[in-house]
């Protein structure tokens, strides 16, 4: 199947991939992993292909991950406007802090892809960036 062939995420109206692209080994801070330049490869295949959507989390890699996908896109903005990136933030990577998790405006504000006024939750602890994406919700029947 390929990489454009798009299906609509859940009520949100946006045309998404059926593949996401999975950022949890983006960064080998954890003595595994891809380098950065590795997960800017596969980014860039990926999308090529014809692929539009990317996960990440703020506990893989440290938030290493997040870092890498908002980098790639801030470095190619060209490339950002068709592409929803997801993010979840759900994991307090700040020990000891009881505002380092979850719906935690702190948290949230520091993620990857709030790096623009699009990103917006679509969960208790996930955020969806729409930057140059039609996210008109679909009227429920």
């Amino acid at each position: 199947m390929p990489l454009n062939a798009y299906v609509t995420l859940g009520h949100s109206g946006l045309r998404v991939s059926r593949f996401c692209l999975g950022g949890m080994t983006f960064g080998d801070d954890l003595e595994w992993g891809s380098t950065v330049a590795d997960s800017e490869a596969n980014i860039s295949r990926y999308l090529d292909a014809g692929g539009n959507f990317v996960d990440t989390a703020n506990i893989y890699t440290r938030g290493h991950s997040e870092a890498i996908i908002g980098d790639f896109f801030v470095q190619r903005k060209g490339r950002r406007d068709r592409v929803v990136i997801d993010t979840k933030f759900f994991c307090n990577i700040f020990a000891g802090d009881p505002n380092g998790a979850a719906r935690a405006a702190k948290r949230s504000s520091r993620s990857a892809t709030n790096r623009c006024a699009d990103c917006r939750p679509i969960t208790s602890t996930s955020t969806i960036c729409t930057t140059g994406i039609d996210s008109r919700r679909s009227k429920k029947r």
